[in-house]
């Protein structure tokens, strides 16, 4: 197995896994403590990825003002307390995205 240099993007690092079969993966990680991360989907009222309906737009559609269009958002799946005090090495300045567990169940 082959680990490729991940990218860090909104607190995510995502990077490259070459298996010994050839098969290449994609996956993310905590930037800041190397939690596992999980997608959450935005719970702004109306959203539908990203977007709520809007009846004065001539296409009926507006970038919702919570998850900016993204249809929601990556965290850190460790307590908030662990990701602050345990960040990798260098990584101190990187800002937490892990969440109280009450915000798994309400969305954004």
């Amino acid at each position: 197995m082959k680990v490729d240099k991940g990218e860090i993007r909104d607190g995510v690092e995502w990077y490259r896994v070459t298996e010994d079969d050839g098969a290449v993966l994609e996956e993310c990680q905590c930037a800041r403590c190397g939690s596992s991360c999980e997608f959450l989907r935005c719970g702004a009222p109306g959203c539908d990825r990203g977007y709520i309906e809007d009846e004065d737009r001539d296409d009926n559609r507006m970038i919702c003002d919570y998850c900016w269009g993204k249809g929601g958002a990556w965290h850190c799946l460790s307590s908030p307390a662990h990701c602050k005090a345990n960040p990798l090495p260098g990584r101190e300045a990187i800002e937490s995205t892990a969440m109280n567990p009450e915000a798994w169940t309400d969305g954004l």
